[in-house]
């Protein structure tokens, strides 16, 4: 069985994305290669993956500005690489999110080493699940901090539990909870959201890992 990370390569430079990706792959990394941020947004929800190397500069844009989307709505580790070798860049990306960065021309061992220890660090940390407690409406978090729901927190977190990881739409959710699908309904969904992770924080500290999938719905990450 391999145990290695899976990988998605972003780069525009397409001889640089091909060979960085044969060597990967050589290396018996699963390797997903993308040219550009569009094309990464536009499956990003549905990547069967567990580490992203994002290029910093593709096609005029700046990857930079994407780091807190993907840090907020995805699990993935992220490593940067960059044509730059600023200080400023480097800490800049640092602060938004990503695990590393590394300047070109890119050392393959280099980015093994990495890419192995931040996939332990990400596989150790997603062991450690929350758990819910059907009988009581307890939440229980890795730290072992119990929160007690309402019957519509229950439904919605057991819901998102239950997908694995999977997006489970506002309509799945809205019907579950006996409402309609209407504006109104879905902006309750979204304060209820809201008001759960402010019960989660506000009672432990800690951060309650529900994921926002933009135009599908809600999911929840292991932490």
């Amino acid at each position: 069985m391999n145990n290695k990370a899976k990988l998605v390569l972003v780069d525009d430079d397409q001889d640089f994305l091909l060979s960085l990706k044969q060597l990967l792959e050589y290396s018996d990394y699963q390797v997903t290669p993308f040219q550009s941020l569009t094309q990464l947004m536009e499956n990003v929800h549905s990547l069967d993956a567990d580490i992203l190397i994002l290029d910093v500069n593709l096609d005029e844009e700046s990857s930079l500005d994407l780091l807190p989307t993907l840090r907020e709505e995805t699990s993935l580790g992220l490593i940067l690489i960059s044509g730059c070798k600023a200080y400023e860049t480097r800490v800049e990306s640092l602060e938004l999110g990503a695990d590393a960065y590394l300047s070109k021309p890119i050392q393959i061992r280099e980015l093994q080493a990495i890419v192995n220890s931040l996939h332990q660090r990400l596989t150790h940390k997603r062991s450690q699940s929350w758990t819910l407690d059907h009988a009581s409406w307890v939440i229980t978090s890795p730290a072992a901090h119990h929160h007690e729901l309402t019957e519509n927190e229950y439904i919605f977190v057991n819901m998102i539990m239950e997908a694995d990881g999977k997006p489970v739409t506002k309509e799945q959710l809205l019907s579950a909870m006996g409402k309609e699908d209407t504006q109104e309904e879905a902006a309750n969904l979204q304060v209820l959201v809201s008001r759960l992770r402010k019960k989660v924080s506000k009672n432990s500290g800690e951060h309650l890992p529900i994921r926002v999938y933009r135009g599908l719905g809600y999911g929840l990450t292991p932490t």
